[in-house]
Parts: C-alpha cells; sequence; structure tokens
C-alpha cells in the first residue's frame, strides 16, 4: 500500500480495503490580532486609547493640569500689576477706549492718546515725574478724568498699527452695564481678564498641534508647556 503524506496531515490518498474514506484535515492559519498601539513602549492598554490622534482621542491630564498653571499664572498678573504698568498696556487701553465710543480706523499719527486713560497712569515715572495712586475710593471712570479728548502735551498711540478686533471686543467688554462707572484701574482689570480668556487655551493648542505634526508622546507634551 503506498501512502503519500501531504503537508500537515498524515491521511493516506489511497484507504486500504474495509477502512472508510475519510478527507485530509486541512491546516488553517488564523491572523494575530492587530495591535495597533503595540509600538508604543510603556503604555497599557488605557493609555494607548487616551494617545490615539483619532478624532476621539482624549487630552492628557497633564495637558489640562498646564492650561490650568498657565491661566493661574495670568490672572496672578493681572492683580499683581498696577493698571497702566504694563509695557504698551496705556496705549493698548486707549484704543480699547476709543472703540468703546465708535468704531473708526486710524492712520499713523492720527489717535492722539485719551486724558482719561493718560490720566490713569499712576504709580510709576510718568512724565519724569512718580505720581501716587488715589485712594482707592477717589478713583474716578474713564470719562470722569478726561474722557476720550486728547490729554496735555499730546502722544500719539502707535497701536494704530495692529488689527482692530481685539479692541472692538475690549471696546465691547467698556461698553457693557455699569462698566462706565468703575473706577478706571477695574475697568482696565476687566480688559486684562479678556486677554486671559483669550489666551487660556494656548497649551491645550499647542498640544493638539504638535500631536498632530508629530504623533503623540513627549514632543507633544513639551509643546504644551511652550505657551509658560
Amino acid at each position: 500500500m503506498q501512502r503519500n503524506v501531504a503537508s500537515g496531515s498524515t491521511a493516506s490518498n489511497h484507504p486500504s480495503a474495509g477502512e472508510p474514506a475519510t478527507a485530509p484535515t486541512p491546516l488553517v492559519l488564523e491572523p494575530a490580532a492587530a495591535t495597533p498601539d503595540a509600538g508604543i513602549p510603556g503604555l497599557e492598554t488605557g493609555d494607548r486609547r487616551r494617545w490615539r490622534t483619532g478624532s476621539s482621542a482624549g487630552i492628557p491630564a497633564l495637558v489640562w493640569a498646564l492650561v490650568a498653571l498657565h491661566v493661574g499664572l495670568m490672572l496672578s498678573a493681572t492683580m499683581l500689576y498696577p493698571a497702566n504698568y504694563g509695557y504698551d498696556e496705556p496705549q493698548h487701553v486707549d484704543l480699547a477706549y476709543a472703540y468703546s465710543k465708535g468704531f473708526e480706523i486710524y492712520a499713523p499719527g492720527e489717535r492722539i492718546q485719551a486724558a482719561g486713560v493718560r490720566n490713569g497712569e499712576r504709580g510709576r515715572v510718568v512724565r519724569r515725574a512718580r505720581t501716587a495712586f488715589p485712594p482707592r475710593d477717589q478713583r474716578l471712570p474713564f470719562d470722569e478724568q478726561g474722557g476720550n479728548t486728547p490729554g496735555g502735551n499730546p502722544v500719539p498711540n502707535q497701536m494704530v498699527q495692529h488689527p482692530p478686533l481685539y479692541y472692538l471686543l475690549a471696546g465691547a467688554v467698556l461698553r457693557l452695564p455699569g462698566v462706565d462707572g468703575l473706577a478706571y484701574d477695574r475697568q482696565i482689570w476687566l480688559l486684562r481678564l479678556l486677554s486671559v480668556l483669550m489666551v487660556a487655551p494656548l497649551p491645550l493648542l499647542a498640544f493638539l498641534a504638535a500631536r498632530a505634526l508629530a504623533g503623540p508622546g513627549p514632543p507633544a507634551l513639551v509643546a504644551a508647556t511652550l505657551p509658560l
């Protein structure tokens, strides 16, 4: 009796007399389960899901912590620095105040800083003389300490070179009910809060941009720290 041995089977092609005919048993090769995140070392299954770059990807808790730290630092600065003390802050405040009175595109040198804003430059060297802050209950709004008229010793506002969208938003804040009656330093503080709100998501946006460009991992986390 001649037997031909097939790969993976010992069944003969010609059964001997008295034996029932049986079909050879085929070999079934099952593909290994796909593991798209298997190449990321040190990440468990749950972490891999959080690091995926698809539309349903989650944001690591560290990124949200960086956003909170970023906002906390900015809020601290809004309260630690005196009003109009920051570099070019009087000029930015002046344009916001101008747009609270109406929209106008200024040519270079055309906008003269308002007296109501310049008279709020306290606690710093102003016109080569250090001026003291008045008591809190004696601090006036912009409208009551000179208003939107050019101040003495006119100073052009060079910030007219900037796009007007921010100043339109800031002007809208100054037009909110009751804001025009607040002391000038509180009006400026509200404008600072607007700036905090606008740049608060920068660490998150930096993380998402880096993750889209370089993939998940440490580079994306490093990018989230850059706004700090």
